[in-house]
């Protein structure tokens, strides 16, 4: 059987870690909800994938859906450094950019911080306006199945 997992990271800075007291007012909202939730924070940056619910990667210039096998080379040559170094060249157009903003199918993303919620995904993604107010920043779902 099948779990699905919410997941919620910076939608921009990557490598954003909120202040201990936001995470704190985050997680006070998350109980305050009878939320399931775990907060993760890692010493370097990870790809929060969406597992089962993977469809394709696309261009974000051109919308071209990329070659997965040239998009898993790419992931293998960043992953060798811990994600430092994102950068890409598409193959498609040749335009420069990043893992990150690549168009994922589902959403998928890369991130230091990471808010995973398992059971009322409604209540929680119900809470997200109001997370982003008190985190400051918007926040990218990604909905993982494994």
């Amino acid at each position: 059987m099948s779990e699905n997992i919410i997941r919620l990271i910076p939608e921009e800075n990557y490598t954003l870690i909120p202040a201990s007291p936001m995470i704190q007012n985050l997680r006070s909202l998350l109980d305050d909800h009878a939320i399931t939730y775990d907060i993760h924070v890692f010493d370097s940056v990870q790809f929060i994938d969406q597992g089962g619910n993977f469809e394709y990667v696309a261009c974000p210039f051109c919308s071209e859906i990329l070659d997965v096998a040239w998009w898993q080379e790419e992931m293998t040559r960043s992953f060798a450094h811990d994600f430092d170094d994102l950068s890409i060249h598409m193959p498609c157009c040749n335009q420069g950019t990043n893992l990150n903003r690549l168009d994922y199918h589902l959403p998928a993303g890369f991130a230091r911080f990471v808010i995973e919620g398992r059971g009322n995904e409604d209540v929680l993604t119900d809470l997200i306006p109001e997370m982003e107010r008190r985190l400051g920043f918007k926040l990218t779902v990604v909905w993982a199945r494994y």
